[in-house]
């Protein structure tokens, strides 16, 4: 399955090439995951233009659905909040700058469910094709606050490559930006192909650089089955009973396939 984000359009292809095409309806034009039942986990995008009002930190609303395997429209499934971000409003017009340890909603095709959530805190809401919650995934976890320490450090390597006029803009901009109440929960979530969900832990100030990324790993019943380190900056496209399959870029930044062993143990 191929999905043409800019066009809505679908295409599903089987093991001999013979396929088909279909166009989303709106207002969903993201392919975000498949049911194991065949039909479509869809969302729109996070466009900031109807949330902005003035300077401030801004974030939109994003709708989620589920679609027939035809392309059409099963089930409406609501809104989340998208991504923070910080917009300055001046002569100039609309400056938009991430927000530094900016919270989202993390989503995932969780065998036969959804997986809607914003990493606020620790809770993972997975619902069926009918909207309907189905299970809820907690684990305990202390919030932490950003210092304006952590804030200065971050905004320090975002723009040490830049120029030095660029950088003194973009600092002067984000002189009087609030600093987000918490950080994220977690960063990232996913499902293997044996239906276990996988959250990323969130890299804290002063873990960033680490050689690993941590995953916490739930069975299919919502259970905590074990932790698993992988390389840092590895993205994962796929995890299967025995590999991980991804990508890493280089110093040069030259992106390779690679494939990972896994070992689950005997548990």
């Amino acid at each position: 399955m191929a999905s043409d984000t800019f066009a809505r359009r679908v295409s599903v292809f089987g093991s001999n090439g013979d396929g088909r095409t279909f166009v989303l309806e709106s207002p969903y034009y993201r392919l975000r995951g498949v049911l194991r039942d065949g039909r479509m986990f869809l969302g729109n995008g996070s466009t900031l233009a109807s949330a902005v009002v003035g300077t401030g930190v801004a974030r939109r609303e994003i709708a989620y659905g589920i679609a027939r395997p035809d392309g059409g429209l099963h089930k409406a499934l609501g809104t989340s909040p998208g991504e923070e971000w910080y917009v300055v409003s001046d002569e100039r017009g609309l400056v938009v700058y991430p927000q530094p340890f900016a919270r989202t909603s993390q989503t995932a095709v969780w065998g036969n469910l959804v997986v809607i959530t914003p990493n606020v805190r620790y809770e993972l809401r997975a619902y069926d094709a009918d909207g309907a919650l189905a299970m809820i995934v907690r684990r305990d976890h202390d919030l932490r606050s950003p210092t304006a320490a952590d804030v200065d450090e971050h905004l320090a390597r975002l723009y040490a490559d830049a120029s030095e006029h660029e950088r003194a803009s973009a600092l002067a901009d984000l002189r009087d930006m609030p600093r987000v109440e918490t950080f994220p929960a977690f960063r990232h979530i996913l499902a293997d192909r044996l239906d276990h969900l996988w959250v990323e832990e969130y890299p804290l100030p002063g873990n960033t650089d680490g050689p690993t990324a941590l995953w916490t790993v739930f069975d299919p019943g919502g259970r905590m089955h074990g932790q698993v380190e992988t390389p840092a900056g590895l993205e994962i496209f796929e995890i299967g009973a025995d590999y991980i399959l991804g990508s890493m870029a280089d110093d040069l930044g030259i992106e390779s396939v690679q494939l990972w062993s896994l070992d689950r143990g005997e548990s």
